[in-house]
């Protein structure tokens, strides 16, 4: 564990995820944030669409020493982000002998590209994974010894996950099916099963409803719910678009599992004694790469297929006018080759997840008798669960890149457990592998946080200096996403035709990555990309008399 912190804190040293400047969303909740410190009550923008409160706690007791910042809130969630890390290396290690296959899990999640960058912002998704991943550590904990210590402290930790996100009910839910599965229906098991999920679900309803009886509800708040309730309520798009999210799931799961993949797959040495269960499998896993091929080449294109965190260009998101509204060619891509290795990973990683599935279906299925679960299978089983209950509504509807990170963990604790009865000494090719695949994936994390930080610097120094101006306010300037949510954001703003929708009042002046047309530049700054390698500039422009008249 010692290992796993100074490897993951001294790639930190590279990216420096030092500076007073929102990053994605988190403006949002550091709007939050910020008015809890100075006004004592809590309060979310209407942006928010999560309950949050656990959060804002969070991120406020880390702003307690020196005031409110950003770079305060950016170590809240690095902090949370080594302990989701060092929850994993916990959970495997309860499920499978080898410390080598726990190190690389861990840092398997440590340095998935998404997860490392929302690891550098305040954004939800990483403080989430933190309780959700310690919500599963003790209730594992709890299904193999009993202690009722654990099983307190696992419901405090999924009740601080659904009041970040309302997602944070998966694990009381697997909790409460694998309690019952394990130990039968006696009313003793029952009970304490469904209490952790009454509690989590009555705890979300009480604060809801405290939401709304004092006005703070936000207008985003159920835009999840009501993206669910359509998609269920539209039978014809519903099959097409599951079909679409599981295929978008698997490949980046796939991509983001393969060095554990390397490791257990083949000691998984069960499945070869099921020759319909290798057929099985096999013909599933296939199927899975010519249908994605299929789809990748028609409709979408390599990896990336969603956006967000990974983009062709590398790690953003790039939320400039010229990129994030015109979609101009301003900033160089990683290149097709790059892509395309990335495309291969992904298909490969698929296929063996959707080859183990269907060969672990078969060979169940052959040999299934009604009877509780093994006690050594009853981690693994809540793990999977866990990922496949938090995945189900996503699923449905879809959503960005990011989302899938969440199921990553448990996926990887239920691969562990599933190859841990077959589990035998490695030979020096299977271990060298999985190292060489999660280097590339820290290879591209690490560098590709570090410019998504410096060019963001760099923008905020730009608007900081821009702002000096007495003349300038914040009202003249389209800064970007970042910057007019944090300064400017209005629940009842309405667009403009010919201006970007993130409440731009005027858009005197405008930052870009290069020359925009109706603009003219005032300002230049420049800075070093590493991945790729390159020059580049932010652009302070302002509005042409012509374009001015218009």
């Amino acid at each position: 564990m010692l290992l796993l912190a100074v490897i993951w804190i001294a790639s930190l040293l590279v990216v420096n995820p030092l500076g007073d400047f929102p990053l994605n969303d988190d403006w949002s909740y550091g709007l939050a944030v910020k008015h809890l410190l100075q006004s004592g009550e809590f309060r979310a923008t209407g942006w928010t669409s999560t309950p949050l409160i656990t959060q804002t706690l969070w991120g406020s007791l880390f702003c307690l020493p020196a005031g409110f910042s950003f770079t305060a809130l950016r170590f809240s969630t690095l902090s949370l982000s080594l302990c989701s890390i060092l929850g994993v290396y916990l959970l495997v290690r309860q499920v499978h002998p080898s410390r080598l296959l726990a190190t690389v899990a861990g840092l398997t999640l440590g340095f998935n590209p998404i997860f490392y960058a929302l690891s550098n912002t305040f954004m939800t998704d990483v403080p989430f994974n933190a309780f959700f991943v310690a919500a599963a550590w003790f209730f594992s904990r709890n299904l193999q010894g009993g202690s009722d210590l654990d099983l307190l402290c696992g419901l405090a930790c999924a009740l601080a996950a659904t009041l970040c996100r309302h997602l944070g009910l998966a694990v009381p839910m697997a909790f409460a099916a694998s309690l019952i599965w394990s130990r039968g229906w006696a009313a003793r098991w029952v009970i304490r099963a469904v209490i952790p999920l009454a509690v989590c679900v009555g705890g979300l309803l009480a604060f809801q409803h405290w939401l709304k009886a004092t006005g703070r509800i936000s207008v985003c708040y159920f835009d999840w719910n009501d993206r669910l309730v359509a998609a269920l309520c539209s039978p014809r798009r519903l099959v097409p678009g599951l079909a679409k999210h599981i295929g978008t799931a698997l490949l980046y799961l796939g991509w983001f599992s393969l060095p554990v993949l390397v490791l257990v797959l083949p000691t998984a040495v069960e499945a070869r004694r099921h020759r319909p269960a290798v057929i099985v499998g096999g013909c599933a896993g296939c199927a899975f790469v010519l249908c994605s091929i299929v789809a990748l080449a028609l409709l979408r294109g390599p990896m990336p297929t969603e956006g967000n965190i990974v983009l062709a260009q590398g790690i953003g998101p790039l939320s400039l006018r010229d990129m994030h509204i015109l979609n101009l060619p301003h900033l160089p891509t990683l290149g097709k080759g790059f892509w395309l290795a990335v495309t291969a990973a992904s298909l490969l990683g698929g296929a063996f997840l959707v080859g183990a599935a269907a060969g672990m279906a078969v060979t169940l299925w052959r040999s299934f008798t009604p009877a509780r679960l093994r006690p050594d299978r009853t981690t693994g089983i809540f793990c999977l669960l866990c990922g496949g209950i938090y995945l189900s509504p996503i699923l449905l509807v879809g959503g960005w890149d990011r989302y899938y990170v969440q199921a990553l963990p448990f996926l990887l604790v239920g691969m562990a457990a599933v190859a841990a009865a077959s589990w035998h000494d490695q030979t020096r090719v299977r271990p060298v592998l999985a190292v060489l695949l999660l280097a590339s994936l820290a290879l591209f994390a690490v560098p590709g946080t570090r410019d998504y930080l410096t060019w963001n610097r760099v923008r905020w120094t730009a608007l900081n200096d821009l702002l000096a101006d007495r003349r300038v306010t914040a009202a003249d300037v389209d800064g970007g996403f970042e910057f007019n949510g944090w300064y400017l954001y209005d629940p009842a703003y309405k667009e403009t035709p010919g201006k970007s929708w993130y409440w731009v009042d005027r858009d005197t002046y405008v930052l870009a990555f290069a020359e925009t047309p109706g603009y003219a530049p005032v300002k230049q700054y420049h800075y070093s990309h590493w991945l790729p390698p390159y020059t580049g500039r932010i652009l302070v422009l302002r509005k042409s008399p012509q374009s001015m008249s218009r």
